[in-house]
């Protein structure tokens, strides 16, 4: 059984670069022997297919790669074999092909942000012994972010739960169980597979006990901050890194981080949550940013929205009104 993926583009808007890469998870694939690589120079469809089919280039193909920064390359194909070191099976960690390409279409009609669509052709086939094979291919297109420096992202928000489990909608009682879901993110990340080193922290808001992490894919720690306890979120890994995949306009969505607290005795007005994210890439560190999130009660029955954000708007984490007992 093997897998055969092509890679085809118009070399008038790429150019083939080098540096290519084949991982399995956490392992490196040799060439010649787990796979082989050939290239061509052949085919130049002008645009994308119009019936939306896989475009193939079955002639002209070369085994072996091609020299760096060739003009003249307009498709890579990657030609996995059955070894010990590939994992076919349908629960095996994913197969990355890496490679690197310069873009070369002018982006004169969008020059604010330098973002292009260019024309990338992308198919899979899957042969087994008996010759019986299958075909699959991507969109007749990918997105290209221009260069820019990464910036972090942060969504909050919460839910609250009476001690019997029943929803509360507006004003929350002690022994009540406030919910918080964090959605961290990295935006205007510039290469797939890049590690990213995250930290987020937030100051235990006052009026809460007792927060217990409901997230297998993070750690949390309890920490003495100076203006009290703090909790400080990290993957749950050796390293304290995550690869996240990254998508077509270079957002990496990371795991959600999900926690709880009981709200104390003592808890009265408004619970103010704030959150503190770094993210430090392989490429270097990026700056923390703040978020702040607010929802007092205005007396009219009216609830209002506070985010205040580190130069740019975040998303909101709400924050529930107390009530006391009386």
């Amino acid at each position: 059984m093997s897998l055969t993926a092509d890679d085809l583009w118009l070399p008038g808007e790429q150019r083939w670069e080098g540096d290519l890469q084949v991982t399995q998870g956490d392992v490196t694939l040799s060439q010649g022997v787990d796979y082989d690589i050939q290239w061509t120079a052949s085919g130049e469809p002008s645009q994308a297919p119009q019936d939306g089919g896989c475009l193939q280039v079955a002639d002209g193909w070369t085994d072996g790669l091609p020299a760096d920064g060739d003009a003249g390359v307009r498709g890579i194909r990657v030609i996995l074999h059955d070894t010990d070191a590939v994992d076919l099976d349908a629960d095996a960690p994913r197969i990355d092909a890496s490679f690197v390409v310069r873009i070369t279409k002018s982006v004169e009609d969008d020059a604010a942000s330098g973002d292009r669509e260019v024309n990338d052709w992308m198919t899979m086939r899957w042969t087994r012994n008996d010759d019986a094979s299958m075909t699959g291919c991507s969109p007749n297109g990918v997105w290209v972010t221009s260069p820019r420096d990464p910036h972090t992202a942060l969504g909050m928000s919460v839910t609250a739960a009476s001690p019997q489990g029943e929803p509360r909608e507006e004003e929350v009682m002690p022994a009540d169980t406030l919910t918080y879901t964090l959605t961290p993110s990295v935006r205007d990340v510039m290469l797939s597979g890049t590690a990213i080193t995250p930290e987020i922290r937030i100051p235990l808001p006052q009026g809460l006990t007792e927060p217990v992490l409901d997230s297998g894919q993070w750690t949390m720690e309890v920490q003495d901050g100076a203006g009290g306890k703090e909790l400080v979120f990290r993957p749950a890994s050796a390293d304290g890194k995550t690869t996240p995949q990254v998508g077509l306009t270079g957002v990496a969505d990371l795991p959600p981080i999900v926690w709880h607290a009981r709200v104390g005795n003592r808890a009265t007005g408004v619970i103010q949550v704030t959150a503190g994210f770094t993210a430090n890439l392989d490429a270097g560190v990026l700056p923390e940013r703040a978020w702040l999130a607010a929802m007092p009660h205005t007396g009219l029955g009216l609830w209002m929205i506070l985010c205040l954000g580190a130069g740019a708007v975040a998303l909101v984490a709400a924050c529930m009104l107390l009530g006391r007992r009386r």
